[in-house]
């Protein structure tokens, strides 16, 4: 019997020392109760010391046990410490850890065969050593067997009160009574119900207490459903029990092997159960991430689209804010309200088919002006029909302007015909519009909006909505109010940050304000956004023009706000002249850059205009060698990408930064982006400008062509008559081509042309205008310039021209003359027509006259010849 004391004594040791553990002064580490609060340690305390009661009064009553008794009960205990370490998970248990030992088949099995005593300590050794595999606290611990113990006692013995009621004979054991194999169904009923409820009940109790919930709401989403792991445990228990009495101890001990299969069979089969539950899970928490991020992405376009309205700021925010509560309110159902939600951020996205000029006017708007703006539900309501919602958000917004009586747009509703989530956008849209100042009046106060409501409830606005949202008012007020103070303060933190372009923060100091903290992240995102929203300006803008420098002046405007750079230029290269000069530089040594130029492969820019790949983060100096070396030491980091276009480079766009140590991998990948969009973009303004200076030039003298000089007259005869300022045009014809193109072929008759066309190149100003018309006709158009000034740039012109030899071959030369016409504005004519016909019957006048004289010359030359012969 000493041994069989021994047991239970020394567990009654490890307790008592438990709750005397002492960890090195820390204050009882473990036994930290600072989530309890005083309610819930009071009831912890007082358990624990029932828990200790019925543990200590057990070990007085185990006493009674015999030595082959204690075996078996060591045999019982070894099982449950092993079921303990080795539980069968169960999923779709609410509210619990859903595992399951066989310690509960056991417990009963203890009760039927030693009595209450031995059950109490088996049942606080199995919570004990549950508590301990889940939890590293010792008021779990402690708790856990406390409660067991409190619940077995409690159970066990009812169990044996209604077993002496039941058959009239006072027993300590099952074994002791006459049942034998006919088990009393009915108390065994009892103790399993009553342990299942003792036990849910202590345990929760404690723990409602701690989260400060409904006892019984608690009860019912944790424990309900493990009544089935008690009822399982009782029937096992209870066949076991049969087992032993009519095959023995220890050949119900031989089938452990087949038990501990099935054990495991069990325990796959949960295991499989658990993990297709587990997926299926981490699907439903996908979908209801997808379904937050479709919500924060309706929101942001929402916001975007609010701000486009700047009469409106906040608007659509206040307005989820009251129609969701409304809708609550008013009994909406759970697929109304999500339709509200997003009906009331997207409510004014058809305003996008709105012009900005209607939006944000100061003034009441005319009825041509109302008519454009009443469009907006109709396009919005077309533009979320595409989208696909689950719930009906499309008819909310598209008949928000509908009117209780009928007489609202588009589609003239009325009365209930309206759905219920477009009548309660419509009294809130109206109130909220109300409340806010308009740049032709003040915004309305409370009591003013709330009268201007009931004023038309039944013919604007439902009656019952309005109602409901009247009385309701200044509970609103108070959320949108506290809804408003929370953004002012995040941003009031955003304001106290300073956070420069380009600067990423590391920072992780406990120490700073939430807010500060706050702002950060704040601040990120809205980096974020002004990334891809300078990326989306590029690509629209570069859509919007085919101008080069225009072109290349937004693109490096907008690459500021992504990408930092003291210096930006960008290169083109010139095949004919085999360099890579600078067409736009903007930032710092702007002046000093513009206009310069590279060989192909010198410095990096010219090694990435030859190798088509970007090169970035090495010194700058290897550039600046090459192109300004004053100015290398100045810059810190370098990143240089190619313009590429269907593998033809078309130079390369180079920043340059004093204040980098180095580009990081979001500014390389931002930078590949605008790279590839600005290529596009000067690909198209080069074939543009070629297709245009094709257009508007000789191909062969690289003048202006006849199209081009009609465009040329209109803007200067314009400018003269503004300016009260002489034009002059003059009309200039080659006199011989046709015979050298006859005598020495047209390549010569070309050849001829171009130098003409250079000498008139030379011979006039810049802001002269000189263009082909045809084959052997030339036209110039000459500002402020009078007939005077013209004929003495006409006889330079000639003399010029006649001066003009070409070697064609050995001994042969080719020559011509230009005949020219003069014609001035206003006296010879005021239209180009009238001008071109004077000046063409002047050219003709002066080709004949030109003509005449070099037959004299000729015939003098003649007789001068003859009479020297004679």
């Amino acid at each position: 019997m000493a041994g069989a004391f021994h047991l239970p004594f020394t567990v009654s040791l490890i307790l008592v020392r438990l709750l005397n553990v002492d960890y090195g002064g820390d204050e009882m580490k473990q036994l930290n109760m600072s989530d309890y609060n005083m309610k819930a340690k009071v009831y912890w305390w007082v358990m624990v010391v029932l828990g200790a009661f019925a543990f200590i009064h057990s070990i007085a009553d185990i006493n009674s046990v015999s030595n082959w008794g204690w075996v078996r009960f060591a045999g019982l205990t070894t099982a449950v410490m092993l079921s303990s370490f080795f539980p069968i998970r169960i999923p779709g248990i609410p509210g619990s850890t859903g595992a399951v030992t066989a310690s509960d088949t056991f417990i009963f099995l203890t009760v039927f065969l030693f009595g209450p005593a031995p059950a109490t300590l088996l049942g606080a050794i199995d919570a004990f050593l549950g508590s301990y595999r889940t939890s590293k606290r010792v008021t779990s611990w402690i708790g856990g067997a406390a409660f067991m113990a409190v619940s077995v006692w409690l159970s066990s013995h009812l169990f044996y009160f209604i077993i002496h009621q039941y058959s009239g004979i006072k027993v300590e054991t099952l074994v002791e009574s006459s049942f034998g194999l006919n088990l009393p169904l009915i108390p065994i009923i009892v103790l399993m119900l009553s342990q299942y409820v003792f036990n849910t009940v202590i345990i929760s109790v404690c723990l409602s207490l701690k989260a400060k919930q409904p006892f019984f709401r608690f009860w019912c989403d944790n424990c309900l459903m493990t009544f089935w792991i008690y009822f399982a445990g009782a029937v096992a228990a209870g066949l076991i029990y049969m087992a032993v009495l009519q095959l023995g101890f220890w050949y119900v001990l031989t089938s452990l092997p087949l038990i501990f299969v099935t054990y495991m069979t069990y325990k796959t089969h949960f295991e499989k159960v658990e993990e297709k539950q587990r997926r299926i899970e981490e699907k439903n928490k996908h979908i209801e991430e997808i379904g937050r991020l479709h919500m924060a992405t309706v929101e942001a376009l929402a916001i975007a689209i609010d701000a486009k309205d700047q009469t409106t700021h906040g608007h659509v925010r206040r307005v989820q804010l009251y129609t969701n509560e409304l809708g609550k309110w008013l009994g909406a159902s759970e697929d109304e309200l999500k339709a509200l939600a997003a009906a009331s951020l997207l409510h004014d996205v058809g305003k996008l088919a709105v012009p900005d000029h209607i939006l944000n006017k100061p003034g009441k708007l005319t009825d041509a002006e109302f008519e454009r703006m009443k469009i907006h539900p109709t396009v919005g309501g077309d533009i979320l029909k595409t989208v696909g919602f689950p719930y009906p958000v499309e008819p909310i917004v598209r008949h928000h302007h509908e009117r209780w009586d009928g007489k609202g747009y588009p589609d003239g509703l009325s009365g209930e015909q309206i759905p219920l989530g477009a009548r309660i956008l419509s009294v809130v849209d109206c109130y909220d519009a109300l409340r806010r100042d308009r740049p032709y009046r003040k915004g309305f106060t409370l009591d003013e909006a709330r009268d201007y409501i009931k004023q038309r409830s039944g013919e604007l606005f439902d009656p019952k909505v309005v109602n409901v949202f009247c009385e309701r008012l200044e509970e609103l007020e108070e959320m949108a109010a506290k809804l408003e103070t929370e953004e002012t303060s995040i941003d009031q933190a955003k304001a106290t940050i300073p956070i420069k372009q380009g600067e990423i923060i590391t920072s992780r100091s406990s120490d700073r304000p939430q807010p500060a903290r706050e702002a950060e992240y704040l601040e990120h995102i809205k980096f974020a956004h002004q990334e891809v929203f300078a990326l989306y300006e590029i690509a629209q803008t570069f859509s919007s023009t085919l101008d080069i420098d225009e072109t290349l002046t937004i693109m490096a405007k907008r690459l500021d706000k992504v990408v930092p750079f003291t210096t930006c230029a960008v290169f083109l290269r010139n095949e004919e002249r085999d360099q890579i000069r600078v067409v736009h530089v903007t930032g710092k040594n702007a002046e000093l850059l513009e206009g310069s130029s590279l060989q192909p492969g010198s410095g990096v820019t010219g090694w990435v205009a030859v190798n088509a790949k970007p090169m970035y983060n090495t010194d700058p100096r290897l550039e600046f060698d090459a192109l300004a070396p004053e100015i290398g030491e100045q810059y810190r980091a370098i990143a240089v990408f190619p313009l590429i276009k269907d593998e033809r480079v078309l130079g390369a766009l180079s920043l340059y930064s004093a204040e980098l140590q180095r580009y990081t991998s979001d500014h390389i990948h931002l930078l590949e982006t605008v790279a590839r969009l600005t290529s596009d973009a000067l690909y198209n303004a080069i074939v543009y400008e070629e297709t245009k200076e094709d257009a508007l030039t000789d191909r062969l003298t690289r003048l202006p062509n006849s199209r081009a000089f009609y465009m040329y007259f209109d803007q200067e005869l314009s400018s003269a008559r503004r300016t009260d300022m002489p034009l002059t045009v003059l009309g200039m014809d080659l006199d011989g081509l046709k015979q050298i193109n006859d005598s020495f072929g047209h390549h010569i008759g070309d050849r001829l042309l171009v130098e003409v066309s250079r000498i008139l190149q030379r011979e006039f100003r810049e802001s002269d205008v000189i263009s082909r018309f045809a084959g052997d006709e030339f036209v110039a158009l000459l500002p402020r310039t009078n007939r005077q000034q013209a004929a003495v740039l006409v006889e330079r012109i000639q003399r010029a021209v006649d001066n003009l030899c070409l070697e064609v071959r050995m001994g042969k030369q080719a020559r011509a003359g230009i005949s020219i016409g003069i014609a001035c504005f206003p006296e010879d004519g005021t239209r180009v027509e009238e001008l071109l016909q004077v000046a063409d019957r002047n050219m003709y006048e002066d080709k004949a006259e030109r003509r005449w004289l070099r037959t004299r010359n000729m015939n003098v030359i003649h007789m001068t010849g003859h009479r020297a012969a004679n």
